[in-house]
């Protein structure tokens, strides 16, 4: 099978990896590094990311909700599909890797994490692919985000330093609230949050203060901070763990934040299992973490505005799988 084009390929890894919060660099420098784009099989590897049919077979993200349905056995043969269950399985160990480093992982360290085998010429091998891919993902990148310092954040000139903040939300989402639902969303899905789940955490913080992520203000009776308007018992238990209180998080960040509160505090053990149980609706998790997480003083009113979200936050998932090229 001939190469794939450079080009192709990097306008098809910047899209996926919007779509799903993703480095699209790190995607494409990847494919580089494990097969020079060859879409071929060779010793048993198949595809830009060389993975053998066992290795396709026992990864996880080819059943990720996010892609809408299972890969199957046979779907290893589309290079397509190969960097949609790759970017997803970046999102994924992106974020295991942040919460046990506490901060962004190189693309080193997540390299590693990936394909821990590797030998001691990774470092310079990934290094040469970054080189090798940096031109190409500019170009898409200048293609799908006018704003040249955003493209150019993108790119990673050195993989031993941390990245940067994962892929920013499609251009086509205009305002402050669409942009952080997008955020928080892909967050969630990155943390090992199903469809439904992620659904119903953003619709719950978007009844908050999703619109005002670095919000402080007295409520009542004590300080409130950031998306989910933390007390200060909860806030400062956050602070403790990430080194820094939510409110001078990001989005990302203090979803992943929120998402460590519930599995960790077994006050929230009827959210946690809600939302990690397969067969409830968005809605009925919503009414979980109003009740159980939230807690306000009017909870049918609260449950009724955040379930109102679910229509607007449908139509900002969809606008990004509506750009051109998305899978």
């Amino acid at each position: 099978m001939p190469d794939i084009n450079p080009k192709v390929f990097a306008e098809h890894c910047v899209t996926v990896a919007c779509l799903y919060g993703a480095s699209a660099h790190y995607v494409m420098a990847v494919a580089k590094l494990r097969s020079q784009l060859k879409d071929d099989v060779t010793d048993g590897k198949v595809g830009p990311y060389a993975w053998t049919q066992a290795e396709w077979d026992a990864n996880p993200d080819r059943q990720n909700p996010a892609l809408g349905s299972v890969y199957p056995t046979d779907r290893i043969s589309k290079w397509r599909a190969q960097v949609s269950v790759f970017t997803l399985m970046t999102v994924r160990q992106f974020t295991a890797l942040q919460l046990k480093l506490g901060q962004n992982p190189s693309a080193l360290q997540l390299y590693q994490a990936q394909w821990p085998e590797e030998g001691d010429a990774l470092v310079g091998s990934l290094q040469k692919a970054c080189d090798d891919t940096r031109q190409a993902i500019l170009n898409a990148l200048d293609n799908q985000f006018p704003d040249p310092a955003q493209a150019a954040s993108q790119v990673i000139d050195d993989p031993k330093l941390p990245l940067s903040q994962q892929a920013a939300p499609p251009v086509t989402l205009t305002t402050r609230l669409q942009r952080n639902q997008w955020i928080a969303y892909h967050a969630a899905i990155g943390a090992g949050l199903s469809d439904p789940a992620a659904r119903a955490l953003v619709a719950n913080f978007s009844g908050e203060a999703l619109h005002l992520p670095a919000d402080k203000h007295f409520d009542r009776k004590h300080d409130a901070r950031g998306i989910a308007q933390w007390d200060p018992t909860r806030s400062d238990a956050i602070k403790e763990h990430f080194g820094r209180y939510p409110n001078e998080m990001s989005v990302e960040d203090q979803t992943r934040a929120a998402i460590w509160e519930i599995q960790t505090n077994d006050a929230y053990k009827e959210t946690r299992d809600a939302l990690f149980t397969p067969d409830k609706t968005v809605e009925e998790m919503i009414k979980v973490l109003v009740n159980n997480y939230e807690r306000p003083r009017d909870k049918a009113k609260a449950i009724a505005d955040r379930i109102q979200f679910l229509p607007g936050l449908a139509q900002v998932l969809q606008a990004a799988k509506e750009l051109p090229g998305s899978p």
